[in-house]
């Protein structure tokens, strides 16, 4: 009926190898998009940050970072994959997860409703932002900000040269807590692979309590953030 919403719905097979594929999702923050393609590979395996994926489809849609999270619908409009992850300077190698349409369904038959300005990502960061990548880039930092090995793994570029071996930062972290994270409202695009995000927090040492407010430089590769460089905002006593 005209002015009701219709929602989409799941592929009764698997994709095949060949199949017509349409990629859609919020490009770099950019209004809802759609990218053609073709299936040119199943059951794909790849880990990423540690975590083993199985089971995905692999397809040749020119994405970016925006549509991870998106579906991936045939050309007849039925979702067959959700967009998970891809590979830099290449069409080729772009990832979906496939075989979530049990919670899915359970999820819409009985919904956790969230704020859309307010919500956490393992209940240690607030999110204010409605950027397309907030949740992800809220996981890095919140990552970032629990220092120790998952700290410096999310980190790159001159970031990474500056805290220098894995040792030495976790040493550095050794005696310090990051708590109240809070990632502010002003997440930006600056290029296909990098985001500027804004995030305060309260850290505590032996020697001090600071409230500190940090604009950082993220880069992502295969849907998987890291923070390449660090700018102090602002740093005052708690």
């Amino acid at each position: 009926m005209p002015g009701i919403a219709q929602g989409l719905s799941f592929a009764d097979g698997r994709a095949r190898e060949g199949d017509g594929v349409i990629a859609l999702g919020y490009p770099n923050g950019m209004p809802l998009s759609s990218f053609q393609g073709h299936v040119v590979g199943l059951n794909r395996s790849v880990t990423i940050a540690e975590q083993p994926l199985t089971g995905l489809l692999q397809y040749d849609a020119s994405v970016m970072p925006g549509n991870s999270g998106g579906p991936v619908v045939t050309e007849d409009g039925k979702v067959v994959g959700m967009t998970d992850a891809g590979i830099k300077g290449t069409d080729a190698q772009n990832l979906a997860v496939t075989g979530f349409a049990p919670q899915i369904t359970a999820w819409v038959a009985q919904p956790l409703v969230r704020s859309l300005t307010s919500c956490s990502v393992e209940s240690s960061i607030e999110i204010r932002s409605q950027h397309a990548e907030a949740s992800g880039i809220a996981r890095a930092i919140d990552d970032w900000l629990s220092g120790g090995n998952k700290g410096f793994v999310r980190l790159s570029g001159a970031e990474l040269a500056r805290v220098g071996t894995e040792v030495a930062y976790e040493q550095s972290m050794a005696d310090v807590e990051r708590t109240n994270a809070v990632l502010l409202p002003s997440v930006e695009w600056k290029t296909e692979t990098v985001d500027v995000a804004e995030v305060t927090y309260q850290e505590s040492t032996y020697a001090a309590c600071l409230i500190k407010d940090e604009r950082l430089t993220l880069s992502t590769s295969m849907g998987y953030w890291t923070i390449s460089d660090v700018a102090t905002v602002s740093s005052k006593p708690c």
